[in-house]
């Protein structure tokens, strides 16, 4: 029962640390509707390397980060960032259903939608990341967390983050008694009627019957 919760656990952190990463682009205006697509195609990275290369976790994380990386880099300055941040939305939602595609097709190596799981090293193993405690991985999740909750805090209050923040408010409509006239504005709330068509406040003497 205790593993389980502690599975449970590693669970929940990991995701919050996905959901602080999504977060954080909101803070930009930008929404991605593709972060699966890059989480599993680092995971999947990882694993490969080592199933079939041998090479560590820990080096296959460095080249699954940078894989992944690269691959942002393409869509955002190619397809997604030139079309305004609705296309971005889009075009993320359709990079990441081509990686699932892919994923699921390619099953001779990825093991299709069953997934594929780490080859065992014979135990515990610091090079292949491989603990039967799994305490080790609940620490290394929640320290992961805790580092991107730094980020997320960092970023959020840094100089370059508010003049994006402040264009942002700029952008959101003025209250009525900003466009209205003088005459407008003196008179009781309870009797200016919203214009349909133009968005105006006229006064009750203006107003339509």
């Amino acid at each position: 029962m205790k593993q389980y919760v502690l599975h449970v656990m590693i669970q929940i952190l990991i995701w919050a640390f996905i959901g602080g990463a999504w977060s954080l682009m909101g803070r930009f205006g930008l929404v991605s509707l593709g972060h699966g697509a890059f989480l599993g195609l680092g995971a999947y990275a990882t694993v490969l390397l080592w199933n079939f290369y041998g090479l560590s976790p820990w080096l296959g994380g460095v080249v699954a980060v940078l894989l992944t990386a690269g691959l942002a880099a393409v869509v955002a300055t190619l397809f997604a960032l030139p079309g305004g941040r609705h296309y971005f939305g889009l075009v993320t939602l359709a990079v990441g259903e081509v990686i699932r595609l892919l994923i699921v097709a390619e099953r001779s190596w990825t093991g299709g939608s069953l997934g594929v799981s780490l080859k065992p090293a014979g135990g515990d193993s610091v090079v292949a990341v491989q603990f039967a405690d799994k305490r080790v991985f609940y620490y290394a999740a929640l320290a992961l967390w805790l580092a991107g909750l730094w980020v997320w805090v960092r970023v959020d209050r840094s100089m370059p983050a508010r003049p994006w923040r402040r264009s942002a408010r700029t952008r959101r409509p003025r209250p009525p008694s900003a466009s209205a006239s003088p005459a407008s504005r003196s008179a009781s709330p309870c009797c200016r009627r919203r214009s349909p068509r133009w968005g105006a406040w006229p006064t009750p003497s203006t107003s339509p019957t």
